[in-house]
C-alpha cells in the first residue's frame, strides 16, 4: 500500500459515531507545501490508473495532487473531526461539533469557505426500489450462457453477439457506487465472482452504521445494481459483463437524503479513479433533500453546478466511462433527469420496457443547456435481477438499466482495448437507433454493442449464426447502390448505419425486404453520398454484420 493511500485509509476510518454536530464542506486555498509531486504519482495512484492516464495520453496534473495532509491535521487540531478529503476540488468533509470548532476552523489561513451539508445522523426512510415479481427461467438462445430471464434486457442491446465472441468484462475493472450491497457475499448470484476473485473490494464513505457492507440490515440496492453486470445464476440471471473486476463503493446513505451525499459521490469517484477503474456504475441522482434549503433547481442542470457533476466530468478526464441513471421522475414535478446525470462526457441512461417503449417513469432531458440527455436508454421495466433477500426478482428503474449498459461498455471496451473513453461513448451514441434523430426520452435511442465494435474496430464483423447473415451483393467499389440479401422466406425489419472515414454517421434507415428466388433483397440509395471510404453496419434479428466500403467517384 503506497503512501497516500495509507493516509487515506486512516482519515477515512476515522471513528466519528460517536460524534455529534454538523457535516461541513470546506474549500482550501492551495496546495502550498504539498509533499507529493506529478513527478511521483505512485504516491497518491495505482499503477492501473497510471497506466490508464497513460495508454489515454491524459496528463497528470495538480488536481491528482492529495490535498496538503499538514492542512488536514490543522483542521483535525481545531478540534474537527475528518471524515475524507477531495484532492479534484481541494476540500475537505469533517464533522464540526459546536460554532467555536467552526470558527477555529474558518479563521485557518488556508480555508476558504466552509458550508453545511448535513446533520451526522438521521432517520427518514425512502423507497429503493420496485419488486415486481420472481424472476422467470425462460429458455435461452443458443449461446455460451444460458441467461434465462435476464436473455430480454441483454439481446436488446444485441450483447449477445459480444459475449459470443469472448467479449464478457474480463480484465477491465467496474466501481459500483451505491447504498449497500446486502447478502452480495453469500447470493447464489455472486459465486463466481467471489470464487475467480473479481471482487478486489469495498469502500465505505457514509460512516454510518452497519459497518459492513454485506449486512443484511444494510441496503440491497447495490446488490440489484451489481448482478445487473456480474451476477451469474444459469437458467436464471446472467449480467452483461460477468467476467469484470469490481470494486463496490457505498457513497449513499439510503434511510435519508442530504446534500453530503453529494460529496460523498466525489469522494467515491475520486477512490474508483485512485484503484484505476475503467467504468464507475452511479445508479444514484440527487434533487431535493431532507432539508428544503439544500433543494436543486432545474435551471443548474447544466453540469458546472453540483459537485457530484463537475466530478463526473473529472471522471470523464481522467480517462473513466461514467454510467449514471437517468432517473425515476418522468411522471413528477420534476420529471427531468437528477444530479450527476447531467454531466457532460458521460452516458447517461434512460429505461425502456421489454418492447422497447419509454418506460414512463424514466427521466427526461434536455440538460439545462440544451444537451442531448439521456444519451442512451436499456431495460428499465422487468429487469431480471438478484435481491438483497438473496432471490431472483425482476425490478423497474434506471437503476438497473444503468449497470446494464455499464456491463456492456466493460465488455466493447475489452474488445477494443485500445480505444479512449471518449472514442467509446461516441461509437456507442453512433450505434444506437435514434442517432440521427434523438429526442428527450430516448437520447440517442438503443445502442447496439456489436455495431459499436464495428464502428470502433473497421473491419468485417461477422457475429454467430454466420450462415444466415446478411451477405453483401454490391460491387466494391460501389456507386449509386448498395445491396444486401438473406437466406429467409421472413421479411425481417434491417437497420442500415453509414459511417464516413471520420467516423461520422452520413446515413441511417430501417430497410424492408423485398423478396427475390427465396431470398430478402435490402437496397439503399447511395447517389447523394460523396466518393470516398465509408463504414457499413447492417443489423438484424439474426446478428450484425459490418463491412468497408468505397464509393467511387464517378468521373
Amino acid at each position: 500500500m503506497n503512501y497516500f493511500l495509507s493516509i487515506s485509509f486512516f482519515i477515512c476510518t476515522l471513528s466519528v459515531f460517536s460524534q455529534t454536530g454538523d457535516k461541513y464542506f470546506i474549500l482550501l486555498s492551495d496546495k502550498t507545501g504539498t509533499p507529493f509531486t506529478t513527478a511521483n504519482p505512485q504516491q497518491f495512484l495505482s499503477q492501473r490508473a497510471i497506466d490508464r492516464r497513460t495508454n489515454q495520453g491524459i496528463a497528470i496534473n495538480e488536481t491528482d495532487l492529495p490535498v496538503n495532509p499538514s492542512y488536514v491535521s490543522q483542521i483535525s487540531s481545531a478540534g474537527a473531526t475528518v471524515l475524507y478529503t477531495s484532492k479534484w476540488f481541494n476540500a475537505v468533509v469533517a464533522v464540526i461539533p459546536n460554532p467555536t470548532v467552526l470558527a477555529s476552523v474558518n479563521a485557518l489561513p488556508f480555508v476558504s469557505s466552509s458550508a453545511t451539508v448535513n446533520r451526522l445522523h438521521g432517520t427518514i426512510p425512502k423507497q429503493e426500489i420496485e419488486i415486481v415479481s420472481s424472476g422467470s427461467k425462460l429458455s435461452s438462445v443458443n449461446s455460451m450462457y444460458d441467461y434465462g430471464g435476464s436473455l430480454n434486457q441483454i439481446e436488446m442491446l444485441n450483447g449477445v453477439c459480444m459475449h459470443d465472441q469472448g467479449f464478457n468484462g474480463a480484465g477491465m475493472l467496474i466501481a459500483v457506487l451505491d447504498a449497500g450491497f446486502a447478502n452480495a457475499d453469500t447470493h447464489s448470484a455472486f459465486d463466481s465472482l467471489w470464487a475467480n476473485n473479481q471482487i478486489l473490494g469495498t469502500k465505505d464513505f457514509t460512516f454510518t452504521t452497519p459497518l459492513d457492507l454485506y449486512s443484511s440490515s444494510t441496503s440491497g440496492h447495490g446488490t440489484s445494481v451489481l448482478s445487473c453486470i456480474g451476477g451469474n445464476i444459469p437458467g436464471q440471471l446472467v449480467g452483461t459483463a460477468p467476467k469484470a473486476n469490481f470494486w463496490l463503493i457505498r457513497s449513499e446513505f439510503a434511510n435519508t437524503e442530504y446534500i453530503v451525499e453529494e460529496y460523498n459521490w466525489v469522494a467515491a469517484a475520486e477512490f474508483a479513479d485512485s484503484v484505476g477503474a475503467d467504468i464507475i456504475n452511479s445508479s444514484l441522482g440527487y434533487n431535493t433533500f431532507d432539508n428544503a434549503s439544500q433543494d436543486h433547481t432545474m435551471s443548474q442542470l447544466d453540469g458546472r453546478t453540483s459537485y457530484a457533476s463537475l466530478a463526473a466530468n473529472m471522471c470523464a478526464r481522467k480517462g473513466i466511462v461514467v454510467c449514471n441513471s437517468a432517473g425515476n421522475s418522468g411522471t413528477t414535478s420534476w420529471p427531468k433527469i437528477t444530479f450527476p446525470a447531467d454531466a457532460d462526457s458521460i452516458l447517461t441512461v434512460g429505461g425502456v420496457d421489454p418492447n422497447e417503449n419509454i418506460a414512463s417513469f424514466s427521466s427526461m432531458g434536455p440538460s439545462a443547456d440544451g444537451r442531448v440527455k439521456p444519451e442512451v436508454v436499456a431495460q428499465a421495466v422487468g429487469s431480471v435481477l438478484a435481491s438483497g433477500t438473496n432471490n431472483i426478482i425482476t425490478g423497474n428503474g434506471t437503476s438497473f438499466s444503468s449497470p446494464i449498459t455499464a456491463g456492456m461498455v466493460a465488455c466493447l471496451w475489452q474488445s477494443v482495448s485500445n480505444k479512449k473513453n471518449m472514442e467509446i461513448i461516441e461509437a456507442i451514441k453512433q450505434s444506437s437507433s435514434l442517432y440521427t434523430t434523438p429526442n428527450n426520452q430516448f437520447g440517442y435511442g438503443i445502442p447496439d454493442y456489436c455495431a459499436a465494435r464495428s464502428i470502433l474496430v473497421g473491419i468485417n464483423e461477422i457475429t454467430a449464426n454466420s450462415s444466415s447473415l446478411l451477405s453483401l451483393n454490391s460491387s466494391n467499389p460501389f456507386s449509386d447502390e448498395i445491396k444486401f440479401s438473406v437466406n429467409s422466406t421472413k421479411a425481417s425489419p434491417v437497420k442500415i448505419y453509414l459511417y464516413n472515414s471520420l467516423g461520422a454517421l452520413v446515413f441511417y434507415d430501417e430497410l424492408t425486404a423485398s423478396s427475390s428466388n427465396g431470398k430478402q433483397i435490402y437496397s439503399i440509395s447511395t447517389e447523394s453520398i460523396a466518393a470516398g471510404f465509408y463504414t457499413l453496419v447492417a443489423r438484424s434479428e439474426t446478428g450484425t454484420v459490418s463491412y468497408k466500403l468505397i464509393k467511387a467517384d464517378r468521373n
